[in-house]
């Protein structure tokens, strides 16, 4: 309902590259998605063949808890100035006393 608006204020500004990359799609999204998707991408909440939208959440859910000490790592480093390797990971214990002996 806002966005609309704001975007038309907005896309003046943005890169001819940009705008050709946004895509409004509006009540009728069943319809104008799978012409940028195609089925076996998209739920079939939406028209298509993929996965139900529980079931990618679910997976999503599952690779980040999966990913639990790659994002530990991470947040202790913000600058993102880390290099491991995946069997390399810290735990919780070793990413907590890293952080107290750096600060």
């Amino acid at each position: 309902m806002f966005f609309r608006p704001v975007f038309a204020m907005i896309r003046p500004f943005l890169p001819d590259k940009i705008k050709q990359r946004i895509h409004m799609h509006g009540a009728d999204f069943h319809n104008t998605l799978s012409n940028f998707f195609s089925p076996p991408v998209l739920p079939p909440e939406y028209g298509g063949e993929g996965p139900g939208i529980e079931k990618a959440c679910q997976d999503w859910t599952n690779q980040l808890l999966q990913s639990e000490k790659l994002l530990q790592q991470i947040a202790a480093h913000p600058t993102g100035d880390i290099a491991i390797a995946p069997d390399d990971s810290l735990t919780s214990e070793e990413v907590q006393t890293e952080l107290l002996s750096e600060g």
